[in-house]
């Protein structure tokens, strides 16, 4: 039976098709979002089925930036999705022919869509790297930016000379508030020029911190790394937090921070690295860089190289 396409005007969509998808699989939905909560700026999705069943959605986001040309779209396909749920792991595959016949018409009505409603373009993120790089082609899309990369330091890696000696410390596996006011401190510099957000409190800071919720069969080692000011102990120039997997890959993801000096950031990462190793066993370490400077600078600084890029690709709507 063939897959048949809708479009749902409904700003609640996503909370719905989240309980379907989670009924399906067998799992427990997700807590409904309360009255207040910031809204996603839904336009509309593309809705696919077969013989009633939820195969995928692409969803249309209003323009978050003011100088993007058209609304943001997201598609997911309903297996994968619940392959996830149930894992409790993103799936990483490639999408079968099928699948990615059914990603196709369901981008393309997005499109066709987002142009009813009067825009000039579409812009998504990649939801499966190879999968959008495939899909831009027919659809004559281009890579309009790039929101951040992920930098990478292998087996080879070794400190490069010349790197300024610098005070790290390891936080502590329970921080206490004394230390906790420190990072309300950072949080709320970062997030005053970031999307970071600047209402930050000990409670919050300590759920971002806190990763308990992975498990220990996604997690096998944990560390977080401030880098200390010069003149001192106080609030850290910066921090990042790294998760080491049972296959000896050490992952960090956002560098908060308060304008270091990016030579002083990359004798930061090059000590997280040279430690993990001692301490763990690491084989290799991946930074998560979004679209930041000072962060991008330091890890070239540090002898890492450019393993993946994360494009933001444009749909010009004729």
């Amino acid at each position: 039976m063939a897959v048949e396409l809708s479009f749902e005007r409904d700003p609640a969509i996503l909370d719905r098709l989240a309980e379907e998808l989670c009924a399906a699989a067998g799992v427990e939905p997700p807590e409904a979002r309360e009255d207040g909560d910031d809204d996603l700026g839904v336009l509309g999705a593309v809705v696919a089925r077969e013989a009633g069943a939820l195969e995928g959605w692409a969803v249309l986001l209003a323009p978050d930036d003011e100088d993007d040309e058209g609304p943001h779209l997201q598609w997911a396909l309903a297996a994968m999705e619940a392959e996830g749920l149930k894992s409790g792991v993103e799936p990483v595959r490639d999408l079968g022919d099928a699948e990615f016949a059914v990603v196709e018409r369901m981008v393309r009505e997005a499109a066709a869509r987002a142009a009813e409603l009067g825009h000039d373009a579409l812009l998504w993120s990649p939801t499966q790297r190879e999968a959008d790089a495939r899909l831009a082609e027919p659809l004559g899309a281009e890579v309009d930016r790039e929101e951040g990369r992920t930098w990478g330091a292998g087996a080879d890696w070794r400190r490069p000379p010349g790197l300024p000696p610098v005070r790290v410390r390891t936080m502590p596996t329970e921080p206490d508030d004394a230390l906790l006011d420190t990072y309300v401190e950072l949080y709320r510099a970062f997030g005053a020029d970031n999307d970071f957000g600047e209402d930050w409190d000990r409670e919050d800071v300590r759920e971002w911190l806190d990763n308990s919720h992975l498990g220990p069969d996604l997690l096998v080692g944990e560390a977080t790394f401030d880098l200390m000011p010069e003149d001192g102990d106080g609030v850290p120039s910066a921090q990042f937090t790294v998760l080491v997997d049972d296959k000896g890959t050490a992952s960090a993801g956002l560098v908060v921070h308060r304008g270091p000096e990016a030579e002083a950031l990359a004798g930061a990462l090059a000590e997280a690295v040279e430690g993990l190793r001692a301490a763990e066993g690491v084989r290799e370490f991946h930074l998560q860089e979004f679209d930041d400077e000072i962060v991008a600078e330091a890890a070239d600084r540090a002898g890492f190289e450019v393993i993946d890029r994360w494009p933001v690709y444009i749909l010009e709507i004729i």
